[in-house]
Order: structure tokens, then C-alpha cells, then sequence
């Protein structure tokens, strides 16, 4: 089941965002080794092409300034990409199974456990995070600094108020060895948003789409 825009042949789709005012730039394909270069070369074009337009306007009269184009890209790979391609016999990547649970059942089950073990070491976390599960430091020097960051600026949130945030240790639970114990990190997580929601009722500052 594509989406609606991906039923639409490229020429179509490009004279769609075109006429929205934008450069589109199409970024298509399934493996992973051609399509990361293709995409930063894409970033790369969007960036230089952002750049340009913003020194034109700083240096042209203000009588004389059009309504630039703006580059934008359109990134079309398989739904489920790079997740398990098939489980039990049944296709995953490239379907609507992919937005479901693939392996529903990894606990019981030591075929479905291998599959989702092998799905998430294919990410290489070892080479992300050292042995206590930290993000390594040469990575997290990459992280924007604060006044950098899209949310926080001014231009972005113009409105901001700070948040009423409670103390999160109140929501954890004890886990006295790694993998013991059977918990939802998505319950837990609505708990604690529950609790933002109602310190922060009355300036109304926080939603959840």
C-alpha cells in the first residue's frame, strides 16, 4: 500500500512541488551503500544552494528581492527499510506489516529473538555507544549547542515558556540486573507525560500530537 504521493510518476511529482514553489529533489533506492551518498550529496546541494540564497539577499536592494526557490528533497525508500525483510515465511520490508510488530513474540520464541537480535546489531551499537550504553563522546561533540538547536530558537518558538518538568527519577522502577525485569518503556514514559500535562495546565505549553 504506497502513499498516496508515492503512486505518482516522478515528472508528476516534481511538477507537484514545483509549483508549491520549491526545487525537488528526488533520492530513491534500497541499499543502504548507495543511497547514504546519494542522500549526503543531496544535503550537500540543499546546503550550498540554501547558502546562496541567503547571501543574494543580504547583498541585493531590497526593491529588487524575488521569492527564491527553496531546495527540498524527496527521499523514497522501501517501507521498513533496513528492518527484517521477511519473518515466518511472510514479507515485511516493502509492506504495511513493516508500521506492525514484525516479531511479536521474541521472548517465547528463540527464532523471532535471533531475527530482532540480528536486526538490531545490523546498527552497529558498538560502534555508537562503549560498554555502559553512553553515546561516545567524538558523537556527542556533533550535537548542535544549545542556541543552535531548531527548538530553541527564537525565530522558531517565538512564544517559548519554559516547561514544568517533575523529577523523572519518580517514574523509573528498580532493575537490580540488566534484562530481569519485564517492563513498557512506553507506559512508563505516558506517566510521566501525564504529569507534564498537568504542571503545565495552566499556561497550556504543552501537546501531544
Amino acid at each position: 500500500n504506497p502513499t498516496l504521493l508515492d503512486r505518482i510518476p516522478d515528472e508528476e511529482l516534481k511538477s507537484l512541488f514545483v509549483g508549491y514553489g520549491y526545487e525537488p529533489i528526488i533520492v530513491e533506492g534500497h541499499d543502504p551503500g548507495l543511497m547514504h551518498p546519494a542522500f549526503a550529496k543531496a544535503l550537500s546541494h540543499c546546503a550550498d544552494r540554501i547558502k546562496g540564497i541567503k547571501e543574494e539577499a543580504e547583498t541585493c536592494e531590497s526593491q529588487t528581492v524575488e521569492r527564491p526557490t527553496w531546495p527540498m528533497i524527496i527521499l523514497r525508500s522501501p517501507k521498513g527499510w533496513t528492518g527484517p525483510k521477511e519473518v515466518d515465511g511472510i514479507k515485511i520490508e516493502g509492506t504495511y506489516k513493516s508500521h506492525q510488530v514484525p516479531m511479536a513474540s521474541p521472548r517465547e520464541n528463540p527464532a523471532h529473538l535471533g531475527k530482532l537480535e540480528e536486526w538490531l546489531m545490523s546498527y552497529e551499537p558498538h560502534t555508537l555507544f562503549d560498554q555502559e550504553g553512553t553515546l561516545l563522546p567524538e558523537l556527542k561533540a556533533l550535537v548542535p549547542p544549545k542556541e543552535l538547536r531548531m527548538g530553541d530558537n527564537p525565530f522558531t518558538n517565538p512564544h517559548y515558556k519554559p516547561l514544568i518538568l517533575p523529577d523523572y527519577s519518580e517514574f523509573g522502577f528498580e532493575d537490580p540486573k540488566r534484562g530481569t525485569v519485564l517492563a513498557s518503556d512506553a507506559g512508563h514514559l505516558g506517566h510521566f507525560l501525564k504529569r507534564v500535562i498537568e504542571l503545565n495546565a495552566k499556561s497550556r505549553n504543552f501537546r501531544i500530537f
